[in-house]
Parts: structure tokens; sequence; C-alpha cells
């Protein structure tokens, strides 16, 4: 069972890349149980986010092979907004993600996605 994504208070694209600004409204699933009395966004989230957007705009296939490079920098909290910058190399079949928001990187790194068969 694949959670909700959490709200999308903006979308552009910008060249190639796809940017969103994501709500990290403390309602969220992700946020219940971890941790009681300090609730903090799991990095698997974070990737699964990176993967689902991804897939859905750039029309690639949710089956990650592998990961490369990826890098938890700093905690999300409820209340947070975020932005999420996706770019597909398609010679690579890599999705980069880069979550970030005023106070810094939060994450980044790079799924090897492949492109939806037609």
């Amino acid at each position: 069972m694949m959670l909700p994504l959490p709200p999308v208070l903006e979308r552009r694209l910008d060249g190639d890349a796809l940017i969103l600004t994501l709500d990290m409204v403390p309602e969220l699933a992700h946020f219940q149980g971890h941790f009681p009395g300090n609730p903090i966004l799991p990095g698997v989230a974070q990737l699964d986010w990176a993967a689902r957007f991804g897939a859905a705009h750039f029309g690639l296939s949710l089956a990650c092979k592998r990961l490369e490079g990826v890098k938890f920098q700093a905690l999300v909290l409820p209340g947070q907004v975020l932005t999420l910058t996706l770019c597909y190399d398609a010679a690579k079949g890599r999705l980069h993600f880069h979550f970030a928001s005023p106070r810094g990187v939060h994450s980044s790194g790079k799924l090897a996605l492949a492109r939806e068969a037609a």
C-alpha cells in the first residue's frame, strides 16, 4: 500500500527540471510513529516521493534498480516547506533528486529508473 503524496503547493519547469514545492503538513502519515514525540520524515519517504513524482512526470517505471550517491543531510520536520528538484538523464537512466528548504539541502541522490515501455 502506497501512502499519499504530500500536498504540492507549486509545480514548475526549469529547462528539463521539474521543481515541486511540497508542504510537510503534520498530518502526513509518514510522521506518525516516526518518532513518537519527535516526528521526522523517514528517508525512505523521500526516496518514494522522488520516484513517484519522477515516474509520473518523466514517464518512468517505479522499478528502481539501484540507488546512487544518496545522502540524507538534514532532518525534515512537520510544518516545513520543501523544494523537490527532479531531472532525468535518459542516456544513463538516472533520476536525480534534490530536497531542499531555506535551511539547506535535506537529501539528494540518483535513482536508476528506466522509461516505461510504450
